[in-house]
């Protein structure tokens, strides 16, 4: 037994997540859930047409019972070998080849292996656009290409390097500077949370003065 876990207040419940999953809300369900959403499965043989169109993908088609975000276009990651591989990501029927059965299929950015019978990884990081039919062929090539672009600048990863080796001088303290609080949080995690907003993939925080004390307040 352990007690209730608390996110702004809230209860983190499993229904708490599945909603905000199939509401759309990814940012919320990544919040609760500590990851980004994915799915896992073994690529089946689809219809094709993504590689009749000059975009391959891998297809999950095993989507019966699962929670899962609203059809659509997602910028995401796909995970082969525990290698991630940057995706146009597509949940949906395909409304343009008058599909009927609902799939999950992945189009992996500069990667152009077979990937039949391979059990895959498909996470799910940024909406796009929702699915729509399109009047032919070419319309919709030129829209994939447009999602392709699209997802490269989304999902570009940087990470941040933190200042935090100040002493409390102007602030007349022996504490840190980056220690002092403003508005009950301290500077430095303040700094760590925008870059955290601006979407850093992880931070580095040089730490010098007192550093001890530095790295207690900042735990892991």
């Amino acid at each position: 037994i352990c007690s209730k876990y608390l996110s702004d207040g809230e209860t983190v419940s499993s229904s708490r997540i599945r909603e905000a999953l199939t509401s759309g809300r990814l940012a919320e369900a990544k919040k609760l859930l500590g990851y980004d959403f994915f799915v896992s499965g073994t690529v089946s043989k689809g219809f094709q047409n993504g590689g009749k169109l000059g975009f391959k993908t891998a297809n999950i088609d095993d989507t019966e019972g699962r929670a899962l975000p609203p059809d659509g276009v997602y910028a995401g990651r796909t995970y082969i070998d525990n290698k991630a591989y940057v995706s146009v990501i597509n949940i949906g029927k395909n409304p343009t080849f008058d599909g009927k059965k609902r799939t999950i299929e992945a189009h992996l950015l500069d990667f152009d292996k077979e990937l039949y019978g391979k059990h895959i990884k498909i996470e799910f990081c940024k909406f796009l656009r929702k699915e729509k039919r399109f009047g032919g062929i070419e319309e919709l090539k030129e829209q994939i290409s447009n999602d392709a672009e699209r997802t490269r600048t989304e999902m570009r990863e940087f990470q941040s390097v933190i200042m935090a080796a100040g002493m409390g001088t102007r602030m007349k303290s022996e504490l840190p500077k980056v220690l002092h609080k403003v508005c009950g949080k301290s500077l430095v995690k303040w700094v760590l949370k925008a870059a955290e907003e601006a979407g850093s993939k992880s931070s580095c925080v040089i730490v010098g003065h007192k550093a001890e004390l530095v790295k207690e307040a900042l735990g892991n």
